[in-house]
């Protein structure tokens, strides 16, 4: 086998273990990034791996009522006001005597916790890589050697 050959079987080899090596690594520290920074299950359930035409993307689609909750939590909003969305909610009803036409809400803090997790994952991938194709290309020197019995 010469070193073309052998270059096309790692090549392959490494093609057809990333997506499960992106999980193993990138996935999987971007979860934990989104649990250190206490963000919400919901957030944390989004996050996901999707591969397009150049390769593989790191993704939190979390939406509600059209709005990008996965953008707010990972980066932080500003301090803003609230206002009720329908008439009845102006008024408590029997568990409220009072009624608020709105108020402000403190913003929240920015995490970065994809990015935070991407980069970390990004290191162990780099190990991963190198240390799998190191055993892989093991067996393929054991695979290929010349073997003479000596009697």
């Amino acid at each position: 086998m010469n070193d073309e050959q052998i270059t096309k079987e790692i090549n392959s080899f490494v093609s057809g273990n990333m997506e499960k090596w992106i999980n193993d690594t990138i996935l999987k520290e971007t979860i934990r990034s989104a649990q250190a920074a206490n963000l919400p299950d919901e957030f944390i359930s989004h996050i996901k791996i999707e591969q397009n035409e150049n390769g593989f993307l790191l993704v939190n689609d979390w939406i509600k009522d059209d709005k990008p909750l996965a953008i707010y939590f990972n980066y932080g909003t500003v301090d803003h006001y609230i206002k009720p969305k329908n008439k009845k909610a102006l008024h408590g009803g029997d568990k409220w005597p009072y009624f608020s036409k709105g108020h402000y809400v403190s913003g929240l803090p920015k995490t970065e916790a994809m990015e935070n997790g991407l980069q970390i994952g990004k290191k162990k991938l780099e190990n991963k890589i190198k240390s799998e194709t190191k055993k892989f290309s093991r067996t393929l020197e054991t695979k290929y050697k010349v073997k003479v019995k000596v009697r």
